[in-house]
């Protein structure tokens, strides 16, 4: 899960100027992940609780993208369920994360609030949305085709991890 969102976070630090060195591939596990990075762009949360005036059962996306540019607000959600539960993964996520969405648009009246939910299956599959949901993102719009792909593979190789972790591959 983390080491396929690392992906994702790490090319939104890039493109918005966070980071000056080039994207690795694979981001390496004990990367140094704050929970609040900040340049005059834009602000990017990880796994981060947010303040709300009302108790929400669900107040941490696993990433949150605010373009100061273009007063947008993306709430990031990735899961990597078994193939057949993608679709159900999928409206789960977003029906989970809409009263954060409305709080969002209360504490940022003058932004856009949206929820972006990024479903690869355990073997990598995923359904078109999945392009359709990153493209949404401007910063990784002309990249999403790249970003999905570098996305499956780190899902392909956590679900070979496992299986060798588990010795069930026999």
């Amino acid at each position: 899960h983390n080491a396929v969102l690392r992906v994702l976070y790490f090319f939104l630090r890039h493109s918005y100027g966070i980071d000056q060195t080039p994207v690795l591939p694979y981001i390496p596990g004990d990367s140094d992940i704050g929970s609040v990075v900040e340049n005059e762009r834009c602000r990017i949360y990880w796994d981060f609780s947010f303040s709300t005036t009302r108790l929400l059962s669900a107040n941490r996306p696993d990433i949150v993208l605010l373009d100061k540019e273009t007063r947008s607000i993306y709430m990031i959600e990735f899961s990597a369920p078994a193939e057949i539960n993608i679709g159900l993964k999928e409206e789960e996520k977003r029906s989970k994360y809409q009263d954060l969405q409305m709080e969002l648009r209360k504490m940022y009246p003058k932004h856009k609030v949206k929820i972006v939910v990024l479903i690869i299956g355990v073997l990598g599959g995923a359904k078109d949305s999945l392009l359709m949901e990153l493209k949404t993102i401007p910063a990784c719009k002309s990249a999403a085709w790249q970003l999905a792909m570098r996305m499956q593979q780190a899902v392909i190789l956590g679900s070979l991890r496992l299986l060798r972790t588990h010795d069930l591959y026999h």
